[in-house]
């Protein structure tokens, strides 16, 4: 509700009588195409729901996707069977691993399930959670990429507002990013992001109300607390490496969401386009220097050299 009002009034007050704008989400729904239809526009948020393709916590057992990717990804625990039941069920039990240990306890306790036995529905769980984590981050990037395709067949300046809490996204997506940015870079589209967080404290961990209405444990609630701020970081990691890698701002830590809204999707100030025209290229793979230079005051000129670089393939420097 609050995001909704935040765009509501950015489109009623702020949008530019000769601008078009696009709604969609990142689940891949094309609410609006673009138009200066502002009745439209509103329609379009209006419409928005919360969307997830996941279980209900309180009605099933639920792994998050931040601990699913780090028992699968990271430590390799849940990755194929490099780990048997009967070994993880040692590590469980000796504590060798917390995140592990409190998984296991809270997933064993929600199925009514002991070691080591319950230690193949566990891993059921987390593999569950792992793919459907991996869907919705999939769905999140495609959907800018494809603003950022329908964006480029567009005259003007071109700009996307990622309005978003964040979400997570594994090591196996770093490439996908990349290409997003690249896809960015060379459209000319800048992606501007805000954290419709705002200002925010940690929610209390569902295992403190009960998944499935069990009561979890003081060490289970204590990791998962930890895992929560980790995971709230890393959601809001994405944002910032979207927006930085285009060009644009990352909007956060401010509960003035409709003047960051203002802020994102006006049009720039300044507008630099760089170019050069190498000589006496050598074809051996070897890096050149480039330097840049401006008159205009420094607060005035932003260079984006991670930007630059992929456009390059080379090393550059300011």
């Amino acid at each position: 509700m609050q995001t909704r009002r935040a765009i509501n009034r950015h489109l009623d007050e702020s949008l530019e009588s000769k601008s078009r704008a696009a709604i969609f989400t990142t689940s891949g729904r094309m609410l609006a195409d673009f138009t200066d239809d502002r009745e439209k526009l509103r329609q379009a948020v209006d419409s928005i729901l919360p969307w997830t393709n996941g279980p209900d916590p309180q009605q099933d057992c639920v792994v998050g996707y931040y601990m699913a990717d780090y028992l699968t990804n990271q430590t390799l625990y849940f990755s194929g069977f490099l780990f048997t039941d009967e070994q993880i069920s040692a590590l469980v039990a000796n504590h060798t691993d917390y995140i592990l240990t409190a998984v296991a306890e809270e997933e064993l306790g929600c199925l009514r399930a002991t070691l080591p036995h319950g230690i193949a529905q566990v891993r059921a769980l987390v593999h569950q959670a792992l793919e459907r984590g991996s869907n919705e981050t999939a769905y999140s990037l495609g959907a800018v990429k494809d603003g950022i395709r329908r964006l480029s067949a567009m005259p003007g300046s071109r700009t996307i507002v990622l309005a978003s809490p964040g979400f997570i996204m594994g090591r196996d997506f770093r490439t996908a990013e990349n290409d997003v940015l690249d896809q960015a870079l060379r459209a000319n589209v800048t992606v501007n992001t805000i954290d419709m967080r705002g200002l925010y404290t940690m929610p209390g961990w569902i295992g403190d109300a009960g998944q499935k209405g069990q009561q979890s444990s003081p060490f289970a609630s204590a990791i998962y607390g930890q895992a929560a701020i980790a995971e709230a970081s890393q959601a809001g990691n994405i944002l910032e490496e979207l927006a930085d890698g285009t060009g644009g701002t990352f909007f956060h830590n401010d509960n003035g969401l409709k003047e960051g809204l203002n802020l994102l999707a006006a049009r720039p100030e300044y507008i630099y386009v760089l170019g050069f025209s190498p000589r006496d290229l050598k074809y051996d793979g070897s890096y050149h220097t480039l330097e840049s230079q401006s008159r205009e005051p420094a607060q005035r000129v932003q260079c984006h050299l991670a930007g630059a670089q992929r456009l390059l393939g080379s090393e550059s420097r300011d």
